[in-house]
């Protein structure tokens, strides 16, 4: 009897607990199980989504400049100018006085005697597509000057004004170097002088690159130029600015661009191709 009752005793307690089982091996096992299994194939699909999406592409545009700063400079031939007045004049000519229109801003944006630009797409790993941007590259050269006309003895001079206007026809320079770097260069001689002028020169270059660890793109310009004038350079991110820098600003040199000093000044600055550096940011 005894065996019998231990019996039914273990039977039941087997059927207490033949319903679901919580834990690992029960329902709320499976549960997890499925939860887990619809989680990870979220994620998976979101790891393909990201890994077979087009990359995000911006378009740049990169822009460099040279420009004068004042409102008008010294004609450094205006001494050899007058003295061919005088001889042409045959006495009539008692002095005459050239300068050169300037740009008239110290600052990047305005007026230019040279200008060039290229545009191109970065997706983050590269650049494509690249243009060098069609545009009026030169900015009219003006020579304005007044001659004062008379005899010794006649005491009724004369002031003779006009001015003289040509546009430089030198070839800018610029392209797509490699996947990561383009490059741009400007050469302007003054087209109005009498003898040879030094040109305006400038070499820049724009390079970019994705940190591998934030996917942020890092990008850095460097630049040589002469002296003189003022130049700078802008970068454009889907036509909103993102960099912007004069890199040489002659006016903090403080010298009189319109006097015989600042003709000295301007013709060993155009000389000296000297101005270089770095401007490293983040677009």
């Amino acid at each position: 009897m005894p065996m019998f009752a231990e019996r039914e005793s273990r039977q039941a307690g087997a059927t207490a607990h033949s319903g679901p089982r919580p834990g690992p091996g029960g329902t709320t096992g499976h549960l997890l199980h499925l939860q887990r299994t619809a989680g990870n194939l979220a994620v998976a699909q979101l790891i393909e989504d990201q890994a077979t999406a087009a990359p995000a592409v911006d378009r740049f545009r990169f822009e460099v400049k040279a420009w004068i700063p004042a409102q008008q400079v010294v004609d450094p031939e205006a001494p050899l100018r007058e003295a061919a007045e005088l001889v042409m004049g045959a006495g009539s000519v008692k002095s005459l006085e050239s300068h050169y229109h300037g740009d008239g801003h110290p600052g990047y944006e305005g007026e230019y005697r040279v200008c060039t630009a290229i545009e191109f797409d970065w997706d983050g790993r590269k650049m494509s597509n690249a243009q060098v941007v069609k545009m009026a590259n030169f900015g009219q050269t003006v020579r304005f000057f007044s001659i004062v006309e008379g005899t010794p003895f006649s005491g009724d001079d004369k002031v003779r004004t006009g001015q003289e206007t040509r546009t430089a026809t030198a070839a800018v320079r610029g392209g797509l170097d490699n996947d990561n770097t383009v490059s741009l260069g400007m050469p302007s001689a003054n087209p109005v002088t009498i003898a040879p002028s030094p040109d305006i020169d400038a070499d820049y270059m724009l390079f970019m690159s994705q940190d591998e660890i934030t996917g942020q793109t890092e990008a850095t310009v460097r630049w040589t130029t002469d002296l003189m004038p003022n130049h700078g350079f802008r970068v454009t991110k889907n036509g909103v600015v993102v960099a912007e820098k004069v890199v040489s600003d002659v006016l903090t040199r403080g010298i009189d661009l319109d006097s015989s000093t600042g003709a000295l000044a301007i013709g060993l600055w155009l000389n000296s191709k000297t101005n270089g550096g770095a401007e490293a940011f983040q677009p």
